[in-house]
């Protein structure tokens, strides 16, 4: 039975425990994700520092406190994170763990953990394995690589707590530090939110392009058409001035062919009489 206290030994729990994560908790403001029991009880909060976009808190929600501050490796090919106790202090002797990526490789998905005394970093201690947005991570501890002690799954309710659509849960065997286990989610959770910022950037600029698209093909079919209309009703009248135009044209003919005719008559009636006279 795997028994490890890394966090603190009142996080560990002869039974599973459950627990929520939901970036909308009533009272929890301003926090990156918000971890309750399934009573709704807030344990703890993630929060972002201020001053850096790679250090991030684990705060216990009824003291207020940080518990851990996790802080990313600037310029790092496997996202090496390290976690400290209390908070602030980044000294040797507060270091708890590290989370890497098992490659560099975008499409692997497996995470190591490694303990703070496992400094050569040969074995991981803790393997994490899925996909964060598919809420599919599971966590597993060396004595036993097969069998998850830890396991995300999709959005459920929580008593007395309404959650946002995007909340989890996840389940956790006994007598595992489950703060512990809530800091390796919170890290993949900042990973996930730093992969989707520039999707989310992306689709806002495709709005952005597609609406002036649509907006100027829209201008220049309506300038088409108007421009297509005004040539019809140009056209319509040329017609129907030539038309009108050839109509008396054909009537002025006739009315010449006609005075011809009457004029040949009485020509004819003329030299009649000429003729009756000889």
């Amino acid at each position: 039975m795997v028994n490890n206290i890394i966090v603190g030994e009142e996080y560990c729990k002869p039974e599973p425990i459950q627990l929520a994560f939901s970036t909308t908790i009533k009272g929890v403001k301003k926090k990156d994700l918000a971890i309750t029991d399934l009573d709704g009880k807030a344990l703890f909060w993630l929060s972002s520092d201020v001053a850096s976009k790679k250090k991030w808190f684990i705060l216990d929600a009824a003291t207020g406190f940080p518990l851990l501050s996790i802080i990313k490796k600037t310029w790092s090919l496997h996202n090496r994170c390290q976690a400290f106790r209390a908070g602030e202090d980044t000294d040797e002797k507060n270091h708890l763990f590290t989370v890497k990526k098992s490659t560099i490789l975008k499409i692997h998905k497996e995470w190591d953990v490694f303990l703070a005394a496992n400094t050569e970093e040969v074995e991981w201690d803790f393997k994490i394995t899925g996909e964060f947005s598919k809420r599919s991570i599971k966590v597993f501890h060396k004595q036993n690589p097969t069998a998850a002690i830890a396991e995300m799954s999709q959005h459920d309710t929580v008593v007395k707590v309404r959650l946002a659509n995007d909340a989890f849960r996840v389940t956790i065997s006994p007598n595992i530090d489950f703060a512990f286990i809530a800091s390796l989610i919170c890290t993949l959770h900042q990973f996930q939110k730093k992969q989707d910022a520039p999707k989310a950037g992306n689709t806002m600029a495709n709005t952005i392009v597609k609406s002036a698209i649509e907006g100027a093909a829209g201008a220049v079919v309506w300038t088409a058409l108007g421009a297509a209309l005004g040539a019809a009703s140009g056209q319509g009248t040329s017609s129907t001035s030539a038309n009108n135009q050839e109509t008396q044209e054909e009537n002025d003919d006739d009315n010449d062919d006609q005075k011809e005719e009457g004029d040949d008559d009485v020509d004819d009636d003329d030299d009649d009489p000429e003729e009756e006279e000889e």
